[in-house]
């Protein structure tokens, strides 16, 4: 089985900077093992109920469909356990636990320049076209824009 497929799930079941991440990897050391885990586990791990109850509801089916999505559109996936995945991440206390983009990516050189843009949640056409400017003119220039897959502006 992919692998991905256990940091997708991971990533649905918690959403996007969670702080349970850190301490639930800390305790199992990879999502598969968290996957398994039964709810007593978790509990003794520190997930309170909620989220037991959000990692046993989220299925692997949730994260196959997930990933088909984003190989029919090109959408390329990267997860810690992946050579291409950035080092420089890898020390983060709270990880990004998949990363998504379009395009080719060989990996990116320590010491490149990665720009992160950042805007509301509700976003405005022209607030939408602003920011396509700024960033096609730093990937012109050999920048690497980065999103966190945020709704809205980013």
């Amino acid at each position: 089985m992919d692998v991905r497929l256990y940091w997708i799930w991971l990533s649905l079941a918690l959403k996007a900077g969670n702080p349970a991440t850190a301490m639930l990897l800390r305790a199992f050391e990879h999502p598969r093992a968290i996957f398994e885990a039964d709810e007593k586990a978790l509990q003794q791990a520190g997930a309170k109920p909620e989220l037991v109850k959000r990692l046993k509801s989220t299925t692997l089916d949730d994260a196959k469909k997930v990933l088909a999505d984003c190989e029919k559109s090109g959408i390329f996936v990267l997860t810690p356990d992946d050579a291409l995945y950035p080092a420089r991440l890898l020390n983060l206390a709270d990880l990004p636990i998949a990363l998504y983009g379009k395009g080719d990516f060989r990996g990116l050189p320590e010491d490149s320049l990665a720009i992160t843009v950042v805007g509301p949640r509700s976003i405005s056409p022209e607030g939408k076209r602003k920011p396509a400017y700024l960033t096609a003119g730093l990937v012109a220039g050999g920048a690497t824009i980065v999103s966190g897959g945020a709704v809205g502006g980013d």
